[in-house]
């Protein structure tokens, strides 16, 4: 009896750790052909999501997406530009100062930029995104990000009741680098299937919006 026992739970072992890899494969999948997807079309506002940067200068895959949302802006695929992400150092700059910054230097307008600056994860900013283009009597959004983070973008982002036109950018990011990116959301979005992205949030920062 006690071996019988054993044995359904080496068995229930392996459906288990096979069920989890079969998952894990499709996320992946998903992450990947939806990344090298566009569904760019005119609305209101584009939202560039925030990345790492060094003092006030934006970070090489960040400076990628907020060229593709300048090239946007040009050629009227939208109106107005949401920056989004808080500081990375307290008392510093935040993620959309330092891109609004580099936006205006691009040549785009001071006046058809807004900041989101708050939010320390991705679920954050998307929440203060949703209160901002709400309040220009809107729910569409072009979303810009990289090409590995765009499901999980567009996944929070219809969640909280926007439509998402998602436009993922080039970014110039090495092998190793991208392996690890794609492999960090595959987790996350895994992880969200269980508990959702608003827990994984409040588990990682303690407290959410």
């Amino acid at each position: 009896m006690i071996g019988l026992g054993l044995k359904f739970v080496k068995y229930m072992i392996v459906f288990v750790v096979f069920s989890a890899l079969i998952i894990f494969a499709a996320n992946l999948y998903r992450i990947y052909t939806f990344g090298r997807t566009s569904t760019l079309t005119y609305t209101p506002v584009a939202v560039v999501l925030g990345s790492s940067i060094s003092g006030a200068t934006p970070s090489s895959d960040f400076k990628a997406r907020l060229d593709h949302t300048a090239y946007l802006y040009k050629n009227h695929y939208c109106n107005i530009i949401v920056t989004t992400g808080g500081p990375e150092v307290t008392g510093g700059p935040t993620e959309a100062s330092v891109a609004r910054a580099y936006l205006i230097s691009s040549g785009v307008p001071s006046g058809s930029i807004v900041e989101a600056a708050t939010g320390a994860d991705t679920y954050q900013s998307l929440v203060a995104v949703k209160n901002v283009v709400a309040g220009m009597g809107t729910q569409r959004a072009i979303f810009v990000t990289d090409p590995f983070h765009a499901l999980r973008v567009s996944e929070i982002a219809t969640q909280l009741g926007m439509t998402d036109f998602s436009s993922p950018d080039v970014t110039p990011l090495g092998i190793y680098t991208t392996i690890t990116y794609y492999l960090r959301e595959d987790v996350a979005i895994s992880g969200a299937q269980i508990v959702g992205y608003k827990f994984l949030s409040l588990l990682e920062h303690g407290s959410g919006q």
